[in-house]
């Protein structure tokens, strides 16, 4: 499912932000 793929996506990118933040 697509919605699947973009909250796995949203997921990723604000993981990665947070540790690029720390």
């Amino acid at each position: 499912m697509i919605l699947m793929e973009l909250i796995m996506w949203y997921l990723t990118l604000m993981i990665y932000k947070i540790t690029y933040y720390i």
